[in-house]
């Protein structure tokens, strides 16, 4: 396994002579930075090798310092597939041999990402690999399809979304990934070079796989206009032979209305062992972690627990053949949702929403529970308010201090001499001054109905 690049030799003359070739791409200035990501790739499809490995998500302080969430990963992550890369290689993970009292642990020096056991987010992220799953099961199907000079699918773009595209062929069925790398919202009208078949819609983030019923197919090619969220993909899939090539009534994008805003009060619970209040606390209303008056919630990091009982009479859902979604507004950074003891999923990315199951809302005493996760930086950054057990030397390169050596009473097992400490890691990113960031439910919170 090599990257074979960067060194006194020539890629191409080098390639060959490896078994299995990599590349790689970073996150620099939160966005997505391929390196020699494009010429690697473009050398790998020229050679006929199908499987293409990415050193992923390689980060440096000013990206990465336990801060990354998987919403901020994903436009990377889908811009890369654009490029070609079709299996992620994983930029970092440490072997985390401490046990859980030392969290978030060890590091590799200043690099991230921090993909750990340790991660606040470690559970429910769940979701974001089964999206990485389901990504690389359709590009690494048949090969990628040869490009022609009119390779570029977007014909109009509405809104501030950018979109790329990556197109694969396996016998008769044509498989285009579709992607706002993005932060923002907009529709595109994209030509795909295929006639004669249905367009679908395969969601790799939720699984769904439905039609696409208005579409026009014309000079050789067949246009759909694509809603995008901020950082949404699809797949575009064309595999059946289309029945009628009409205009349906039925939108490829339905719209849903606003049936109820769930207000008022909520019971939110902490974990005392990472700092948060013993006792559960009544929220007023929906509000940042980091505004709250009581430190065990402004410096918290890890999973909090919101509790709400709510009503909804059953008049307000006319057509229960319609579908319902639970839409829950802001949340930092990442939800799982359980709706009257049935587990809803995990919502990690936009247009955060989770489908409601038909039948589960009742009229009254619907019980929501919403599981919200956030990043170690806070908790670090409150621990810096505390006198220093530790000792630290400036990082040989700038972004953070490196722990000069295991400490005595970690070594030895004993009670932390700085009793206001919550957590132990090998790199320091952060000063007491540094800002804290934006953490928990903010919502609105609210049910939506398709119209």
């Amino acid at each position: 396994l090599c990257e074979p690049y960067g060194g006194p030799w020539r890629q191409d003359e080098v390639m060959p002579l490896i078994e299995n070739v990599m590349t790689e791409f970073w996150t620099h200035d939160s966005k997505y930075s391929p390196y020699e990501l494009v010429p690697t790739v473009a050398a790998l499809r020229k050679s006929g090798q199908n499987l293409i490995e990415a050193e992923a998500f390689t980060g440096d302080p000013a990206d990465s310092k336990w801060d990354e969430t998987p919403a901020w990963l994903k436009p990377i992550g889908d811009a890369a597939f654009c490029d070609g890369v079709n299996q992620l290689v994983l930029h970092r993970f440490v072997q985390q041999a401490f046990d859980d009292r030392y969290k978030p642990g060890a590091t590799m020096g200043r690099w991230g990402t921090h993909f750990d056991r340790t991660q606040t987010w470690w559970k429910p992220a769940r979701a974001m690999v089964k999206y990485w799953q389901r990504c690389q099961a359709l590009l690494q199907w048949g090969t990628i399809a040869v490009k022609t000079e009119d390779d570029v699918i977007v014909s109009k773009i509405k809104g501030e979304a950018i979109i790329k595209n990556i197109h694969r062929r396996n016998n008769k069925t044509d498989i285009y990934f579709v992607a706002n790398t993005s932060r923002n919202t907009g529709s595109a009208t994209c030509a795909f070079k295929v006639t004669g078949r249905q367009p679908e819609l395969w969601d790799p983030v939720t699984g769904s796989i439905r039609n696409l019923n208005q579409y026009k197919q014309q000079d050789g090619k067949t246009f759909v206009e694509i809603n995008f969220d901020e950082a949404q993909s699809f797949f575009i899939v064309f595999r059946k032979r289309a029945v009628a090539d009409t205009i349906s009534k039925k939108k490829n994008f339905p719209f849903f209305k606003e049936l109820a805003t769930i207000k008022g009060a909520w019971q939110v619970q902490f974990d005392p062992a990472w700092g948060g209040p013993v006792k559960p606390l009544a929220f007023a209303k929906l509000s940042d972690w980091t505004t709250n008056a009581e430190d065990g919630v402004k410096y918290y990091s890890g999973t909090a627990v919101y509790r709400k009982i709510f009503d909804m009479p059953t008049r307000q859902i006319k057509n229960k053949k319609l579908e319902l979604l639970l839409d829950i507004g802001s949340v930092k950074h990442i939800a799982r949702v359980k709706l009257n003891d049935t587990d809803l999923g995990v919502i990690w990315t936009a247009p955060w929403q989770v489908k409601i199951t038909a039948g589960l809302l009742k009229a009254t005493g619907n019980k929501l529970i919403i599981e919200v996760t956030n990043v170690w930086a806070n908790r670090l950054i409150g621990d810096e308010q505390e006198p220093s057990d530790c000792e630290w030397i400036p990082g040989y390169i700038s972004g953070g201090f490196s722990l000069k050596e295991f400490p005595d009473w970690f070594l030895n097992k004993q009670p932390r001499p700085s009793k206001g400490r919550y957590c132990f890691t090998t790199w320091n990113y952060f000063t007491k001054d540094s800002p804290l960031i934006s953490s928990g439910l903010l919502g609105p919170v609210r049910i939506l109905q398709q119209e």
